[in-house]
């Protein structure tokens, strides 16, 4: 198993970490200005100098924390058995890596943390670290599916069970705008699994039939009767039932075609 992040990606980082970096530093020194000028030239009472001191160190300890985190990020890869990661975990002896072999992993799960996908993976000195599917792009189910898979683990059905039970996330749901022939038009956008370099994921009202997978059926109690739609890259959507008939998606053949059993 291995995995290279594409010169495209590591193009984007370069960019947006300077570009980031220098947001937070600009947005710190204006605000330390706004706040503390007006104590240098004695306008502020002495309680209102101590809390723009004080609301000005926070920020620069928020400031610290956020450029630490941007200035450690690397892209994910994969190579010789071991894994390279995006940023730095801690061991239980306390020492902070980003490379750990593949061979040290002893658990997975299946997981989603703050809305993103991944597995938790626990290693031999118990150390344990969350490992987002977005971290290697678009064959990030391809290699959660294979770190899952010597453990008897599917990475992909686990992680359709949590969405359709629904206790703690949930599949987007859309509603069908209209259907002209092998495009679907959808309402609100979905958000794809497509990154918009390394911050972002892009967003998409249009839907063409060449770029879905499998079209299925599904009754999460959030949502009742309704289509699963997977596309090439993996994003996951539902579709109300009685949308979908009120639009004869399914009477056009080539949609149809989609159609597999759950």
């Amino acid at each position: 198993m291995e995995f290279q992040p594409t010169k495209s990606y590591r193009v984007a980082l370069g960019v947006v970490k300077p570009l980031a970096v220098g947001f937070v530093v600009l947005g710190v020194a204006a605000l330390a200005y706004a706040e503390l000028v007006p104590i240098v030239q004695q306008r502020s009472s002495n309680a209102d100098a101590v809390l723009s001191v004080l609301l000005v160190f926070i920020v620069i300890l928020l400031g610290f924390y956020v450029l630490r985190s941007i200035a450690r990020q690397r892209p994910a890869e994969i190579h010789a058995g071991v894994l390279s990661l995006e940023h730095p975990v801690r061991r239980i002896d306390g020492s902070r890596t980003r490379i750990v072999a593949l061979r040290e992993i002893v658990q997975v799960q299946p997981n989603l943390v703050g809305g993103y996908p991944g597995i938790q993976v626990t290693l031999q000195d118990g150390a344990s670290f969350f490992l987002d599917w977005y971290a290697f792009g678009s064959r990030g189910i391809d290699i959660l599916e294979a770190l899952c898979r010597p453990f008897g683990i599917s990475f992909l059905k686990d992680y359709r069970r949590l969405l359709l039970d629904g206790s703690t996330y949930r599949f987007q749901i859309a509603r069908i705008r209209r259907v002209s022939g092998p495009l679907l038009y959808l309402y609100p956008p979905v958000r794809t699994n497509e990154r918009v370099g390394p911050l972002g994921q892009r967003r998409t009202r249009t839907v063409a039939l060449s770029l879905v997978k499998s079209i299925e059926g599904a009754s999460p109690s959030y949502a009742g009767r309704s289509l699963l739609v997977t596309l090439g890259d993996w994003t996951m959507f539902l579709i109300p039932e009685d949308d979908a008939d009120a639009h004869a998606l399914l009477a056009n053949e080539d949609w149809r075609s989609k159609l597999v059993e759950s």
